[in-house]
């Protein structure tokens, strides 16, 4: 299963939650925004974020307590919670620690020392994400663990990057990706790519298990067809 990635700022203004929003808009991230510790917890119970970042100061109750009471009301017991604050005072900062805060960070934040900080978090929840064999017919089964594909009766493998975007897309048959979020969840973040790339391997991809698993869907990206027409599931070609 695909996992999507939620992000719930709680501050007073949307100007961080809006750059957070722009930075991670093909890194499948959902960025919510809200000023109010009583709409976090909603959201809180609502979407179940991977990450809360807080501003000390709330209009209703301050960064610390709305931790307090996501702990105390069990909402996203699983959350990572990063306190954002101006105060210098080592107590404040013992105290966010002490209530359940993962991280506290000086305010006015450096953003893209920021946005690094919370790729490396995201990029090692990402990591820990169990993945399962795909069955995608009676003839085709795809191993992420072994980067192995079983397709009548033959073993094989694929080149990582293949494989991967393979895995995405079969891991999720009812979504469109654009080429934009292949790139952004399939190649490292220092890694210059360019959207022709993705096509290339969309086409090594179909010379080796078959060129209708995976659709185009003109000027929007690829998505996977978990039952092609009987008469194309030969995926000899190619190989």
């Amino acid at each position: 299963m695909h996992h999507r990635i939620t992000i719930v700022v709680v501050e007073s203004h949307p100007d961080l939650s809006d750059q957070l929003r722009s930075a991670f808009s093909h890194k499948n991230c959902l960025v919510l925004h809200t000023p109010s510790g009583e709409e976090a917890l909603q959201l809180g119970e609502q979407y179940d974020p991977f990450l809360f970042i807080i501003s000390m100061t709330l209009p209703d109750m301050d960064g610390i307590e709305l931790i307090r009471q996501l702990q105390e009301q069990d909402i996203a017991s699983q959350s990572h919670k990063i306190i954002l604050s101006d105060r210098p005072e080592e107590y404040v900062e013992v105290a966010a620690f002490q209530h359940g805060a993962d991280d506290y960070v000086r305010t006015p934040i450096r953003l893209q020392a920021f946005i690094k900080r919370l790729v490396a978090l995201i990029r090692r929840e990402q990591s820990k994400w169990v993945k399962q064999p795909l069955k995608i017919s009676p003839t085709l089964h795809i191993d992420p663990n072994q980067y192995l594909i079983h397709q009548h009766g033959e073993t094989y493998t694929l080149p990582k990057k293949e494989f991967k975007i393979l895995y995405l897309l079969a891991s999720n048959p009812t979504q469109l990706f654009s080429r934009e979020e292949l790139m952004a969840q399939v190649w490292e973040t220092d890694v210059v790519v360019i959207p022709r790339t993705v096509d290339v391997h969309i086409r090594k991809i179909r010379q080796k298990i078959g060129p209708h698993y995976i659709e185009t869907v003109s000027g929007k990206g690829y998505q996977f067809v978990s039952s092609p027409p009987s008469n194309h599931v030969n995926g000899q070609e190619g190989r």
